[in-house]
Formats: structure tokens, sequence, C-alpha cells
């Protein structure tokens, strides 16, 4: 034979697999650009689920695990991030109630003292602290607390 036999459909969605879990969506986005058909790619999405490969559920849960775990991150960007990977409203609900609210004020007291370590306390810095706080996906009530709690504020 001249060249290399094609992949079948489930050889690609199993290679994809290896470096990390994906969504449902993101493994019909790659197994199209691949050019399988549509029969086949619905076939082996079918075989995915029943083998728990292709969890949405699952995706979601260890998605905002290992996020919550790198960087801190409000509730409002990762819900987002999982809406971009094709997660159902209900799914992200579901998912974000692992994230209670404790850990997410904690998380965004740390990142606060962190951006006035770095901006300072006057008041365009702080400004800037809360303009990256709410970038974040924390809320306005949750970078309000966390502020409060910084030590020699300059309000004025």
């Amino acid at each position: 034979m001249a060249g290399k036999m094609k992949k079948t459909c489930m050889d690609a969605a199993l290679t994809y697999l290896t470096a990390r879990m994906r969504s449902e969506k993101e493994m019909r986005q790659y197994l199209e650009k691949k050019e399988y058909a549509p029969e086949e790619i619905a076939a082996v999405m079918e075989r995915l689920k029943e083998y728990r490969y292709i969890d949405d559920q699952a995706f979601a849960d260890e998605w905002i695990r290992t996020r919550t775990a790198t960087k801190p991150i409000g509730k409002y960007v990762l819900s987002q991030g999982l809406y971009r990977k094709g997660i159902g409203k209900e799914t992200i609900e579901r998912s974000l109630q692992s994230y209670n609210t404790e850990d997410e004020q904690r998380a965004c007291d740390v990142l606060c003292e962190k951006l006035v370590q770095k901006h300072g306390t006057d008041r365009a810095a702080l400004m800037k602290v809360q303009r990256a706080l709410l970038t974040r996906g924390f809320s306005y009530d949750m970078m309000r607390n966390a502020l409060a709690h910084v030590k020699d504020v300059d309000w004025e």
C-alpha cells in the first residue's frame, strides 16, 4: 500500500480522549472536522456514551474542579466556559452546586489580597482590583466583601 490507512472514527475518538476528558460537543466537532460520515459519528458517539467515555456531567464536574484548583475563579466565568463547551444549563447548575459560596468567597478574598499587594490601595488601584475580580467571574457582592477585609485601604 502506498499511503497510510485512514483511522476509523472510533480510533480517532479514542485518540482524542487520551489527552483529557471531552464534552459531547467537543467530540462531535472533532469528528466532523475529520470528515467522518454523520451516521458513523452518531454510532461512535452512542458507543462512547455507553462506555461512559463521554459524559457531560462528569466532564463538567471535573472541569470545575480543575479550574477552581488552579486559579481563583467565580461561578459566572465557570458557567460561561462550560456553556462554550456545549454543556447544558441544567448540567452546569448541578455541577456548580459542588462549588459552594464559602469556597468561592475564599477564592475571591485570596485573589483580592494578591491584587491589592500588586497594585496598591489608592483609588485607581482599587478600581483596577474591582475590574479584575469581576472579570474573573466573582459577583459584585463577593468583590465588595473581599475589599472590605483588605487592611490599609485608602477609600478617598
